[in-house]
């Protein structure tokens, strides 16, 4: 059963927020632009004033002009340098080589701000104001950044939290259902047990009785094991490759065949010591070999079954050459709800990286996949005393 995916609220708040930071940036940008440009145009005024002021026999009027300014202003001749400076951090008397090489940074400071010169032309010569912004606009542009930042922190931790949040929803939601169901199950199953006794009783040599016990054996194991997810218990040291051989030998009387021959080929030969419990790590196999052979849907199938270890981790691949997944099916391969058979719940694999990640702090995700097949890829700590 498919089921459509739910919309994803935690993008949409992130995209949300993102657009909103964007656009307070660009206001605020735009506001800047504009008292930049008003101020521009008040200094070009002023200077016109201060330039026909200049012409006059009292220079008094001039200098009271310039003096009106209030941030940092220089007046350089066309080759850059120095003539006059206001509100900067180096005294107007100072003219010795080290302030001068100062201030011609700071003329090139200003002009890469985007604070074009304005041109004063005195006599003959052409003489350039050089200027920085207003507190104003240096204020407000620093106030832009800052809240620019506590937006993008109030978006990120709005998004860790809700995150946070619906991740602790569905691992109380997962270990709910996995009790209930061992508690629902849990009545049948003892009563097939007084049923196979009873039988046994009449045909105790029956072959398929002993089937029947060992599959009831099974089915109270797993009942255990649900019983047993989000309960604080202690990891132990056990053979991955021993684990998987058990596995792959139960699983192979009983995986459907849909009229087709299903082989299935296990190496794991050489002990892989890791930290689990083998029960649950079992149920895990057991769900990816069912997966396998419900992927090949023509000619005869095959699942090959690999232990392997790499630095300290302990890897089972299972491989299947069946129709393979799409892109979209590796991508919703393990969310709860998604399943590519028609009367499938979704629930095996996404309850089975679950197992993996949070009960064994392991990995299990889709290695590779084409039309010829796909891999699942388990890993699992080693144990101590594997590490080199």
């Amino acid at each position: 059963m498919k089921y459509p995916a739910p919309a994803n609220l935690k993008t949409g708040l992130f995209a949300a927020g993102l657009i909103l930071i964007a656009a307070v940036l660009m206001f605020s940008f735009r506001l800047v632009d504009q008292i930049r440009d008003t101020t521009r145009r008040h200094l070009t005024v002023t200077v016109e004033r201060y330039s026909e002021l200049l012409k006059a026999e009292d220079p008094t009027p001039a200098l009271q002009v310039i003096q009106k300014i209030d941030f940092p202003l220089i007046l350089a001749d066309e080759h850059g340098e120095p003539l006059f400076w206001k509100n900067m951090p180096i005294a107007s008397d100072n003219h010795s080589e080290i302030a001068i090489a100062k201030l011609k940074q700071f003329i090139k400071d200003f002009d890469a701000e985007g604070n074009r010169p304005i041109p004063l032309e005195f006599g003959s010569n052409i003489h350039y104001f050089h200027y920085h912004d207003e507190t104003l606009i240096r204020q407000l542009r620093i106030m832009t950044w800052l809240g620019i930042c506590a937006a993008i922190m109030l978006v990120f931790i709005g998004y860790t939290g809700f995150s946070s949040v619906r991740a602790a929803e569905e691992r109380a939601m997962w270990i709910g259902i996995a009790r209930e169901t061992a508690h629902q199950f849990g009545t049948p199953v003892s009563g097939l047990m007084g049923w196979l006794e009873l039988l046994q009783s009449h045909y105790p040599e029956e072959p398929a009785l002993r089937e029947m016990d060992n599959d009831i054996q099974r089915l109270r194991n797993v009942l255990a094991r649900f019983s047993a997810i989000g309960k604080d218990q202690k990891l132990i040291v056990a053979d991955l490759s021993a684990t998987v051989r058990d596995a792959v030998d139960y699983m192979r009387k009983r995986l459907p065949q849909k009229a087709r021959n299903i082989t299935v080929e296990c190496t794991a030969g050489d002990p892989v010591m890791v930290t689990m419990r083998p029960e649950l790590i079992d149920w895990v196999l057991e769900n990816l070999l069912r997966n396998a052979a419900e992927a090949i849907d023509r000619g005869d199938g095959l699942i090959v079954v690999a232990v392997t270890s790499e630095r300290n981790r302990g890897i089972v691949l299972v491989t299947d050459n069946g129709k393979g997944m799409t892109k979209k099916e590796r991508r919703n391969a393990f969310r709860a709800g998604f399943s590519t058979k028609n009367k499938g719940w979704g629930v095996g694999l996404s309850l089975a990286k679950r197992i993996v990640e949070e009960e064994h702090h392991g990995t299990l995700a889709v290695s590779a996949t084409s039309r010829a097949g796909t891999t699942f890829r388990l890993e699992l700590p080693l144990a101590k005393e594997n590490h080199l």
